[in-house]
């Protein structure tokens, strides 16, 4: 006999208590996201399209064209939990307060920054994320390997990517999260650690002399360029007949955002004046178009050279390199491995 699902009614003060509950404040407990006021906005670091109005409690996550008055809003058009279930995790069963419940904007306090931190390394090989990686985003196997050698990217605990950026001293000031499960509940987790640093996001400096930087939304889209250039080069050397070069793929600068903003590339070109092509990567998407018009507007005017390269197929660089993965493959008559995982525990981001 099926058990009847409880059903709490709640008085209109509850639920207008509710609807006042402090965004920034959520956002920061409960996703580990930090903000910082610009004019009436208050815009989030690790996704500079999200913002949340000067009353903290109206949002517009812009890149993913959604918004809402509210958090009742966020759960069911984000999250997309029904109205009734969103009260019971704001409220609480009872009445009773819960890790879920958040202040109210009356009560809202300033946040003390925590110190950075990288999540722990799992024991033993980062094989999952290996597998990821180099089967479900088609990255090439050398490139990752060599990104493992480097200490720019390792798998935490949780079997998750952590992709790694560091300082002038080489001492790891920022670093993002990027689920490696392919299940629709987890597999679009991407966050940066708390306290990161976007001036040192992820990046990837060329092995020679270079003017221009490449520059991605998203360091998995950085090594999908990564890849392509190296696949490509060596289609191009297969048909003149000449050697090879597998490190071909290293001769250009290339920068992950980690989002829209201009935080990273300011900072970047700052440490690295020679610098004078700014090569935009960014997502063909309402997000990544309107950052590279306002990228081309501010740069352009201050001398670089700014040059724009969609992706040849899908939304980004790594739609493009997992559709050239498949066209290979269809010419060779090849089977390419479908990659899924779809144990809930491992991917939970707390």
């Amino acid at each position: 006999m099926r058990k009847r699902k409880e059903y709490i009614r709640y008085t209109d003060e509850q639920i207008e208590q509710a609807r006042q509950t402090d965004m920034v404040d959520f956002f920061e407990r409960q996703m580990g996201w930090t903000f910082t006021r610009r004019g009436s906005y208050y815009i989030c670091r690790e996704h500079d399209s999200l913002n949340v109005e000067s009353d903290r409690h109206k949002w517009h996550w812009n890149s993913r064209e959604v918004g809402g008055l509210n958090i009742i809003d966020w759960y069911e058009n984000v999250e997309g939990i029904k109205f009734q279930d969103a009260l019971n995790i704001i409220i609480g069963k009872n009445n009773v307060s819960s890790s879920h419940s958040f202040k109210c904007i009356e009560n809202a306090e300033p946040k003390e920054k925590a110190p950075f931190e990288l999540p722990p390394k799992t024991q033993g090989k980062y094989n999952r994320v290996y597998s990821y990686l180099t089967k479900a985003r088609g990255i090439d196997s050398d490139i990752v390997n060599y990104c493992f050698h480097e200490h720019i990217l390792y798998q935490d605990e949780r079997c998750n990517c952590v992709f790694v950026g560091y300082d002038e001293g080489n001492t790891p000031k920022f670093a993002e999260i990027k689920s490696s499960s392919t299940d629709e509940k987890y597999k679009k987790l991407r966050y940066n650690i708390e306290s990161s640093d976007k001036a040192y996001s992820f990046n990837l400096r060329s092995n020679v002399s270079s003017d221009r930087v490449f520059v991605f939304e998203a360091p998995i889209d950085l090594l999908s360029h990564c890849t392509l250039t190296k696949c490509l080069g060596e289609d191009k050397a297969k048909q003149e007949g000449r050697a090879y070069d597998s490190n071909c793929w290293r001769r250009q600068n290339r920068l992950s955002l980690s989002g829209t903003s201009d935080v990273a590339l300011d900072a970047y070109l700052k440490r690295y004046p020679d610098i004078q092509h700014i090569c935009l990567c960014l997502d063909n998407d309402f997000g990544g178009n309107k950052a590279v018009k306002l990228i081309n507007e501010k740069y352009s005017a201050l001398g670089y050279k700014v040059s724009v390269y969609h992706s040849s197929f899908g939304k980004d660089y790594n739609d493009m390199l997992i559709n050239y993965r498949k066209s290979k493959a269809a010419v060779n008559d090849e089977t390419i491995e479908e990659y899924d995982y779809d144990d809930d525990k491992t991917y939970s981001r707390r």
